[in-house]
């Protein structure tokens, strides 16, 4: 299955998922590996006009296999087909009630993750505190360990988890997790916010707390450096009709102070940390609360009307222009946050839910994070926020990272000094008595 193009949106329609995968052209095409030649791409029929994606093979012939595809861009239902690798003949797959990609095999560990299977058993791993480890189903029912990694992890100490039960500024019952610092032993300590909009407990939690996190996103880290992680949640809708950027305080705050009332966490000592859509939450919140001592924004946004519309960096210089590459568009209509709308169509959605606009509100000392190849918001969504409160004279920093993309996990290096900086100006921000 090639990618071929992308998918043109006809005029005021909606795109039908936040997904990449659903937006380009693709074909679908035969070759034989072992007398090569040209490739014969197959004729599809018009129900299955935009192939998703390749499901398996199916059958034990083993001459036919199954994919995904819909009709149109604007399709929202995926329909299974199997083609027959022969004759060429593709025929829809009416029996077939879930995509067999997401469904878990029988064996498979509640927390384990599959790396492969075939019709002799199944491949996962297994991360756990004693380390990670790849198994694989023997004929006997018996897990076999094919692999041990990281098993010096038995030997550290990681702090306590917890979760507690709060209501949202609507009253709303809400759920909020806490990682406390290894060896905690009582008393108020500071706060480092970890929060993402549209994220809730467990599941955001269940995500974040992950030991095995990779670089700058690894709790842990900071635990280990005598904070405490708050993960509040905050479930906003995805309609248009609620404006994100007043809501957020609204579910954030008060778990901060259920966290105060529980005796962990010193009000005067209160952090928020986030990255992506979690950074616009920082900012957001910068703007909107008053509760939070000092503010970390990774890779955010600030000016929705100019994320809506970035091109994709790393596209430079290929076939794909850096435009049809991004996907901004989509997510900004879809997801976040969620204008249910372009600019041109939803221009005071986009101005009243920018951070940027309420730049002159922010107290708290804020430090920008930011990677010049970002996929999703430019440098300018960090430059554009410092100037403002450089402009007023509020304590702010930048750092600009050459190369790294969206997530900043580009090199050891830089996770290294990212993690470095924000434990900085955390410490430095969050201590006994420290001014803003």
């Amino acid at each position: 299955m090639a990618t071929t193009g992308v998918l043109a949106p006809a005029k005021d329609a909606s795109f039908p998922r936040n997904d990449g995968e659903w937006l380009v052209q693709k074909k679908l095409g035969l070759v034989d590996l072992h007398r090569p030649k040209a490739i014969e791409w197959m004729k599809l029929p018009d129900e299955a006009a935009l192939p998703l994606l390749l499901v398996g093979w199916a059958g034990d012939a083993g001459d036919t296999f199954t994919f995904a595809a819909r009709p149109k861009l604007e399709s929202q239902a995926v329909q299974y087909f199997a083609a027959n690798t022969v004759t060429g003949v593709i025929r829809p797959e009416t029996d077939r009630k879930k995509d067999i990609m997401s469904s878990r095999p029988a064996g498979l560990p509640e927390k384990a993750q599959l790396i492969g299977r075939d019709a002799k058993g199944i491949v996962w791993s297994e991360q756990t505190a004693q380390g990670l480890f790849v198994r694989a189903s023997a004929r006997n029912g018996k897990a076999v360990t094919l692999l041990e990694l990281n098993r010096h992890l038995a030997a550290v100490e990681t702090g306590r988890t917890f979760e507690f039960d709060y209501l949202s500024g609507h009253g709303e019952p809400l759920k909020a997790a806490v990682l406390l610092p290894p060896g905690y032993k009582g008393g108020r300590v500071p706060v480092i916010t970890w929060g993402y909009a549209v994220a809730t407990v467990p599941s955001w939690s269940d995500y974040s707390l992950d030991l095995y996190m990779p670089g700058i996103y690894n709790l842990h880290l900071y635990a280990a450096q005598g904070f405490a992680i708050l993960l509040p949640s905050i479930p906003l809708k995805r309609d248009g009709k609620q404006d994100p950027l007043t809501e957020l305080a609204l579910d954030v705050d008060p778990a901060v102070d259920r966290l105060v009332e529980l005796g962990i966490a010193d009000r005067t000592r209160v952090g928020f940390m986030g990255q992506s859509f979690g950074g616009y939450t920082a900012l957001g919140l910068a703007t909107q609360s008053h509760r939070f001592n000092a503010i970390v924004a990774i890779a955010p946004i600030s000016d929705l009307r100019a994320y809506y519309g970035a091109f994709d960096p790393t596209a430079r210089g290929y076939d794909l222009d850096e435009q049809d590459k991004s996907d901004n568009v989509v997510i900004a209509e879809l997801t976040s946050p969620a204008a249910q709308g372009p600019p041109y169509a939803k221009g005071e959605f986009y101005q009243r839910n920018s951070p940027l606009s309420f730049v002159d509100q922010v107290n708290a000392p804020v430090l920008l994070i930011h990677g010049d190849l970002d996929i999703r918001g430019t440098t300018y969504q960090s430059e554009a926020f410092y100037t403002g409160l450089w402009r007023q004279g509020k304590t702010a920093r930048i750092l600009r990272y050459g190369g790294e993309n969206h997530s900043l996990a580009g090199s050891p290096a830089t996770v290294r000094s990212v993690v470095s900086e924000i434990c900085e100006w955390f410490h430095k921000y969050l201590s006994p008595g420290s001014a803003r």
